[in-house]
């Protein structure tokens, strides 16, 4: 889907007005070939540039993120996949994560399958 819009739907987008935000990220390096930013990377910004880009980085822990989440009030779309499990945003089936409080960002959920191998 990123790949199409980056594609076909490029000329119908100013870019310039466009923040991306994760969901979810995989703790491993932004150039890992398992990180969700470099799939994004890849699929959208070659020729595109975004006005800004909020990657979620593990290392600042989630209190920075969910700050800079509420500071923007809301989001005009929400783009999220779905893993073979059912799992979306790392929040797996059967996880305790899904338990959290409304609006509080989850760190680290895992797989309680352990089928992921990338916890958070």
């Amino acid at each position: 889907m990123l790949r199409a819009l980056s594609v076909e739907g490029a000329q119908e987008i100013d870019w310039l007005v466009v923040n991306f935000y994760w969901s979810d990220e995989r703790c491993v390096p932004p150039n890992d070939p398992d990180s969700n930013e470099l799939l994004v990377r890849q699929a959208c910004w070659k020729s595109r540039a975004a006005n800004a880009v909020y990657p979620m980085r593990c290392d600042e822990g989630l209190d920075a993120y969910q700050l800079r989440i509420g500071e923007i009030g809301q989001l005009d779309l929400v783009h999220l996949g779905m893993g073979a499990d059912g799992h979306t945003a790392s929040l797996f089936p059967g996880s305790p994560a899904l338990d959290a409080d409304p609006g509080q960002l989850v760190t680290f959920s895992e797989d309680p399958n352990g089928l992921s191998n990338h916890p958070g």
